[in-house]
């Protein structure tokens, strides 16, 4: 039986998923998606990594900025990431030229199909400790899902979001 799980993360976890070369993959392409068209919103939409939730301060600088708290550093350079991508596209670079300054944490929607043997591989592999935070996040959604799947409780494919975290104005004015 193949199993198909649509799964929206960043784009660092899809390429760790992407490494697991016995399924098949779908996904969202920064290549052909133009984040500042209506489609989406005018808005380049970032996913919430799990070191967020640690509440550590730290102090360290990114293109000559001086940031203190990482829910705050986070939110100000995605903004800057944003305002720059925003600004390539309007004087002319095409997406796939303005991609080249997304970070890891950019939004993606991927589509993973594979067989029953290859997802518990897969579980096996991800929810362990030793895998990174924010897969083993993903994965251990997923397999909740492929549980509840295999009781009976739900039909056809599993589908996992992860935390999006869109950058609004309104949540940049609270930081400055």
């Amino acid at each position: 039986k193949r199993i198909t799980a649509t799964i929206t993360c960043d784009r660092g976890v899809s390429h760790e998923l992407v490494g697991h070369r016995v399924f098949s993959f779908c996904q969202e392409s920064t290549r052909y998606c133009n984040y500042s068209a209506d489609k989406f919103g005018k808005h380049v939409t970032f996913i919430k990594p799990t070191w967020t939730e640690r509440g550590q301060q730290e102090t360290f600088n990114i293109a000559g900025i001086d940031f203190i708290s990482e829910e705050k550093t986070l939110t100000e350079f995605l903004h800057i990431v944003e305002n720059a991508y925003h600004k390539l596209i309007k004087s002319g670079q095409t997406p796939q030229e303005a991609r080249a300054i997304l970070p890891s944490c950019t939004k993606t929607d991927i589509a993973m199909t594979g067989f029953v043997d290859q997802w518990e591989a897969f579980f096996k592999l991800r929810c362990s400790p030793n895998a990174h935070p924010d897969m083993q996040k993903v994965a251990k959604q997923l397999e909740g899902e492929y549980n509840i799947m295999n009781r009976g409780e739900i039909q056809g494919d599993l589908t996992i979001t992860s935390e999006v975290q869109q950058l609004l104005e309104e949540q940049v004015e609270k930081v400055n």
